[in-house]
């Protein structure tokens, strides 16, 4: 059984827009509300946004090449597409990077002040 590429990249590419929307979503609850859960939570869902871009992308660039076979789209279009999904691979992968270290970094920061609580008391 052969991968049809350009279908798996057509089921998956919404995957990390609408996580990114979402986890902008969180964010901004998480400005409002100054809970360190919620900003863990949004840092998290950001993180996996970002880094899901990789796989999808490769679906894409695997799929494309079924699709200028077919001749039904225009080439201009499909490069303006190309153009547009590696700007956003880019972008999102550097958000989905900051996202995870900045998760680390609170995680590190958390397990470092409950440790030096448990020591004082």
């Amino acid at each position: 059984m052969e991968i049809d590429w350009s279908y798996l990249h057509l089921l998956t590419n919404d995957f990390p827009i609408m996580v990114t929307a979402f986890g902008i979503l969180v964010l901004a609850c998480a400005l409002i509300t100054r809970r360190r859960v919620i900003w863990m939570f949004a840092l998290a869902t950001l993180a996996v946004a970002g880094l899901s871009t990789g796989p999808i992308g490769l679906f894409g660039d695997l799929g494309g090449d079924e699709v200028e076979a077919l001749k039904v789209v225009d080439q201009h279009k499909i490069d303006a597409h190309e153009d547009a999904a590696e700007w956003a691979l880019w972008v999102l992968l550097a958000m989905g990077v900051v996202s995870a270290y900045a998760l680390w970094r609170a995680r590190r920061a958390l397990t470092a002040s409950s440790s030096r609580a448990a020591v004082a008391a």
